[in-house]
């Protein structure tokens, strides 16, 4: 189907403006799509400072973590999800503290729950926490993509320590460019359909002397050669319509010389040449057919062979990967084995970590009631002291008294200073096991810290180990799935091994039938040649007029010129009635018998 001018020069003018609007909407959507995104960032940035001044306000003091929780002042903000909510509805963002890269307090929504405990996109994490600066940009927030503002927490020593987020999602901003990319495209397309209409009479008044000139040409071309153009645009069409009209006085003229050599040439040639040319295509299209029959079935044969050849290989290979599938399948057996093995060491460690922790809570609890029996050691202690003290006093009063009684006296004063150094004797001694005690009590203390560390770090190893054997039993999972693929991998590989081999033995045969053919092609060809030569005699003998008939074809050509009525009735009527007494007379078929005719000479 051929394309008129006038649809192409819509198709051009309205295709340029299709263009140039899809150009500059696509330039106007980014545009404004980067403006909106530019204008969020800023609100992001005054809606951090005003949620740092509302927590401020709210929750005086600095930030620290204690206890491995995060505190604003004397407020633990690990599930404070009140603040984050007020601040969402002020700002209408979507609001986060992390305790490092950890949400701790959000009004972010996971599966219908708050997003507690899931961590930082990684390149926040290396801009905010790492470098200590402020992110401010497009980041994945739980699966969403987010326009965020990310600000470091910092503590009173200046160390990060969390971060503060606000954001809001990206939707809306895309749905905006959405909308209007559509109202753009609406306006685009309104001009489009008016430039089109305009196109539309424009093109029409282009094409109207050409439509002219071309209905001219077909009263031409159906024989009247007394027509003429008659085009007064004063432009190229007019300059086109009397070159038109040249044309045509040009034609009238030869075509009575062509007249005279049709009838000349006529009646000669047209039985010979329709007979010796027919007879000589024919032959040649025999003796063609047969050859490339020949040449065919050779061709076959060969790829018959190398088909065979490589059904060969494949077979080999076949088997190889079915040896490597069997060796994956036992492979993966061990593998699941080994696992199984894994699953149960890591369940025994759990068991024997937990009994750790069972064991290390007890010592904790002996360890403090010894510290507790210390403290009454030491309390013991304080009273002996004040005795020993006492007893002091009272021996020093005996030794006074005991002077006063002279020689009566003297046996009283030796008990009371015996008395008196036992007393310091005592005294010394509490004051040294009171040093001991206290010394005994600080180490109590230490090892009760320890011991409650030690509690904490074997849950953490009882946690890990947990995990450890659900991976293992995830690794177990795949290594039977992998198995079980393996083994039905083997099959289908058995199956096609069998296939494959049938397949090379009905290409055996195949190879068979396909030489046999190709011998009896050659003995075929051999009797056309034979018979392509006693026509090509015949047909040497028409060439004098077969040129009669080529000078005839190349006047004719120049002008695409089919029949004529000039006035030389005579002639249509001979033409007309001729190919019915004798069959078709074709110049172009003569032109290619001769051509034909000389290829078959120069071949034998």
């Amino acid at each position: 189907m051929r394309l008129r001018l006038r649809w192409k020069l819509l198709v051009l003018l309205s295709g340029s403006l299709l263009v140039f609007s899809a150009v500059m909407g696509f330039y106007c959507v980014l545009t404004m799509y980067g403006k909106v995104t530019a204008a969020s960032h800023e609100k992001l940035k005054s809606d951090l400072a005003l949620g740092e001044a509302y927590l401020d306000l709210l929750y005086p003091g600095s930030w620290e973590i204690r206890d491995g929780k995060l505190y604003k002042g004397d407020t633990l903000m690990n599930g404070n999800n009140q603040a984050v909510d007020k601040i969402g509805e002020l700002t209408g963002d979507t609001v986060t503290i992390f305790q490092g890269n950890t949400r701790v307090a959000t009004n972010v929504f996971k599966d219908g729950e708050r997003a507690i405990g899931t961590t930082v996109a990684p390149e926040v994490e290396k801009t905010v926490l790492d470098e200590g600066r402020t992110y401010i940009g497009k980041a994945d927030v739980v699966g969403t993509l987010n326009h965020t503002a990310y600000q470091p927490i910092r503590d009173s020593k200046g160390q990060v320590i969390g971060i503060w987020y606000v954001g809001v999602p990206d939707t809306p901003y895309r749905a905006m460019a959405v909308d209007f990319a559509l109202k753009l495209g609406g306006f685009a397309l309104l001009g489009l359909v008016g430039m089109s209409l305009i196109s539309w009479f424009l093109a029409g008044y282009i094409c109207r002397p050409l439509h002219q000139l071309a209905d001219v040409m077909n009263e031409a071309q159906n024989g009247d050669f007394t027509v003429r153009a008659a085009i007064r645009t004063r432009d190229e069409f007019e300059e086109t319509g009397e070159k038109f009209n040249q044309m045509m006085e040009l034609l009238g003229q030869l075509l009575t010389k062509v007249v005279e050599l049709v009838k000349s040439v006529f009646v000669s040639t047209e039985q010979l040449s329709i007979g010796t040319g027919e007879a000589v295509k024919v032959t040649e299209q025999i003796a063609a057919a047969i050859e490339q029959v020949a040449s065919g079935t050779d061709n076959q044969a060969k790829s018959i062979e190398e088909t065979s050849n490589r059904l060969a290989g494949m077979i080999a290979r076949v088997q190889k990967v079915n040896q490597c599938v069997t060796a994956v399948a036992a492979a993966s057996e061990r593998a699941d084995r080994a696992t199984e093995d894994g699953n149960r060491a890591i369940t025994q460690t759990v068991e024997q970590m937990q009994a750790i922790s069972s064991a290390v809570s007890i010592s904790a609890g002996t360890v403090r009631s010894l510290g507790e029996r210390s403290q009454e050691i030491g309390q013991i202690v304080t009273v002996i002291t004040e005795i020993a003290d006492q007893t002091n006093l009272l021996a020093l009063n005996a030794a006074i008294e005991a002077a006063r009684a002279g020689e009566q006296g003297r046996g009283f004063a030796v008990v009371a200073e015996e008395v008196r150094k036992l007393a310091e004797q005592s005294a010394e001694a509490a004051e040294k096991i009171s040093l001991l005690i206290g010394e005994i009590q600080e180490e109590t203390e230490k090892a009760v810290q320890a011991m409650e560390q030690g509690t904490v770090e074997v849950q953490q190893g009882i946690d890990v180990v947990r995990q450890a054997g659900l991976s293992f039993k995830e690794i177990g999972d795949a290594i039977e799935s992998v198995a079980a693929r393996a083994r039905e991998v083997a099959a289908e590989m058995q199956e096609m091994t069998f296939a494959a081999n049938q397949a090379a033995s009905a290409v055996e045969n195949i190879a068979s039938i396909a030489q046999e053919t190709a011998a009896s092609s050659e003995e075929v060809a051999a009797g056309t040649e034979e018979q392509n030569a006693n026509m090509q005699e015949l047909a040497t003998a028409a060439s004098s007029l077969r040129d009669i008939a080529w000078e005839l074809k190349k006047l004719t050509e120049r002008f695409k010129i089919e029949k004529s009525s000039d006035g030389d009735g005579d002639l249509g009527k001979d033409n007309k009635a001729a190919p019915e007494e004798g069959g078709p007379l074709s110049l172009e078929g003569e032109r290619q018998r001769k051509e034909e005719g000389s290829e078959s000479s120069d071949a034998e």
